[in-house]
């Protein structure tokens, strides 16, 4: 239900972001944004993040450098994780945007549920009851469908591109940023 990139563990087919942590482990922690985005009891958090210094997931602000913040999940890291590039879970978040966009608001909540269900089951982590307590709390809005798309499509380029078109999630600036308090919004081409 998904295209990935395979990687392995043989020398030189390795995960790129595991050959950049094995060098940089420092340079890369959980942002504060993503896990107060996350629910508590989400159960992608314990597979996204790992526990840090204390025994929890905690993130950094934006552009604070926390190195007691959670180190990136195995599920990413790992020397050698898969790199999805298109999913099934991304297809229903974006028919449930659509579906909401119309008005058609049955259509949009069917659709975000079977996006929240193949998430799960992405991760490794399906748990029905979480997921029908999670629907019933979460009442359907462009503002949710994005914002848990945004953390389903964690690490990939498209949630940034999702940002871009929506707001959402509300980010907020690094600290002492050269950006005049703005998030980029396009690649500097080389």
């Amino acid at each position: 239900e998904a295209i990935r990139v395979n990687f392995s563990e043989q020398e030189f087919f390795s995960n790129p972001l595991f050959g950049y942590l094995s060098e940089n482990a420092q340079n890369l922690r959980a942002g504060q944004a993503i896990v107060e985005l996350m629910d508590v009891d989400d159960p992608r958090r314990s597979i996204f993040f790992k526990p840090d210094n204390e025994q929890s997931i905690s993130g950094g602000a934006a552009g604070e450098g926390d190195g007691n913040a959670s180190r990136l999940g195995d599920f990413f890291a790992a020397e050698g994780a898969a790199v999805t590039l298109a999913s099934f879970t991304e297809q229903q978040f974006m028919v449930a945007e659509i579906h909401y966009q119309m008005g058609r608001i049955a259509q949009a909540q069917e659709a975000f549920a079977l996006a929240m269900e193949s998430s799960l089951r992405d991760f490794g982590v399906y748990n029905a009851q979480w997921l029908e307590n999670f629907l019933a709390s979460h009442e359907i809005s462009l503002q949710t469908i994005m914002e848990q798309k945004y953390i389903a499509l964690f690490m990939q380029p498209q949630a940034w591109t999702d940002w871009r078109r929506h707001g959402y999630p509300i980010l907020e600036p690094a600290s002492d940023n050269q950006t005049a308090n703005r998030i980029p919004r396009r690649f500097p081409y080389p």
